[in-house]
């Protein structure tokens, strides 16, 4: 069944090419019959395994997903994901510091 849902979702994504052109995982699940909470993280867990068995150049937006067409996108996706994990690395700075400052292990 993830087969043919993988398939279906390559077939999706090949019609939503370039940042201007997204597909949201909801639109996604809806096309391909999976109905879930407002998360859509099995959905979102199956584009993810779409992109790297048929090795799709994925990015996303806010938006949606699309299809990486040009370096420009390429770098502006880089871009985004290298800021969300900085800003990951700093929520962990973060509680690593005020955790050991209530217990006195400063």
């Amino acid at each position: 069944m993830d087969e043919e849902r993988l398939a279906q979702i390559q077939t999706i994504l090949q019609n939503h090419r370039g940042r201007r052109n997204p597909i949201s995982s909801s639109q996604i699940a809806q096309t391909i019959g999976i109905v879930e909470d407002d998360t859509h993280s099995a959905t979102r867990n199956l584009i993810y395994q779409c992109a790297q068995q048929y090795r799709i150049p994925l990015g996303a937006t806010s938006n949606g997903y699309f299809i990486i067409e040009n370096e420009e996108e390429l770098n502006c996706y880089i871009a985004n994901l290298e800021s969300r994990v900085a800003g990951i690395q700093e929520r962990i700075r973060f509680i690593q510091e005020t955790w050991r400052a209530q217990h006195n292990e400063i």
